[in-house]
């Protein structure tokens, strides 16, 4: 008797560890609209009040969204609570002012492998120790957000289990030398759009093993004399280490 009620304690458990499936009564997630189909996927647009996410969230509770998209809404923070009991894979904000992004570290969100900013202003900056508990992230794009410096203060708190990191119309004009370099796991490394006006190989991870490098910058750009020598300017390139490198002077 003990065995089978150990067993329905279990199963109890795991049920509450893999969440709810499908998608919560609209209703109770209204202004957001919830689809399943091909995947749970949370839309929420026009948000002015952090207290209507947050309603949306505790109807959502135990519910796994594989994606939560908000989009052309005006928010203070978001709320780093009501991720405490709704399970969330990717995070894409589109069109979005914020003050700042969270309004304390998000510790629920250790699951999230992707986050997507996007024509998204966050007024006070990206604060990158704020991301510090993302540890499952795997995906960071960041687009028009200004970003002029990439150095310590992004590499000190980013996962280092990052795969792609990809920065667009940032304004960047600086990577800091080693600011990648304890990144070994990265794939894809873009940046788009900036300001960078020289690139050096001490970026880098030794060896990088990455597949895509991509750089566009400013018409004075060049790259840093030590940085792969052998390859001109412009170039598309096909080495054993990665498929692309390809360094675009506007």
């Amino acid at each position: 008797m003990w065995k089978i009620l150990g067993v329905i304690v279990l199963l109890c458990i795991v049920h509450q560890g893999l969440g709810e499936t499908g998608c919560p009564e609209p209703e109770g997630i209204r202004p957001c609209v919830c689809t399943q189909a091909p995947f749970t996927y949370l839309l929420c647009q026009k948000i002015t009040d952090a207290e209507e996410l947050r309603n949306v969230f505790i109807h959502s509770e135990r519910y796994r969204y594989k994606e939560v998209h908000i989009e052309y809404s005006t928010l203070q923070y978001l709320p780093y609570d009501i991720f405490e009991t709704v399970r969330v894979i990717e995070l894409y904000l589109k069109n979005v002012t914020l003050t700042q992004l969270f309004d304390r570290p998000p510790q629920a969100l250790d699951e999230l492998r992707t986050l997507h900013i996007e024509n998204s202003r966050v007024m006070r900056g990206i604060i990158w120790q704020i991301l510090e508990p993302l540890k499952s992230l795997r995906i960071l794009n960041v687009y028009y957000n200004s970003i002029k410096t990439l150095g310590s203060e992004f590499s000190n708190y980013a996962t280092k289990d990052l795969e792609q990191l990809t920065f667009y119309g940032t304004e960047t004009k600086t990577i800091k030398p080693g600011t990648f370099a304890n990144f070994t796991k990265l794939d894809k490394i873009a940046v788009d759009a900036c300001k960078l006006s020289t690139l050096t190989r001490d970026i880098f991870p030794t060896p990088f093993n990455g597949r895509v490098l991509y750089f566009k910058c400013s018409k004075n750009c060049h790259r840093g004399r030590y940085y792969f020598p052998s390859f001109g300017v412009g170039q598309k390139v096909e080495k054993p280490s990665y498929d692309r490198f390809h360094w675009h002077s506007r």
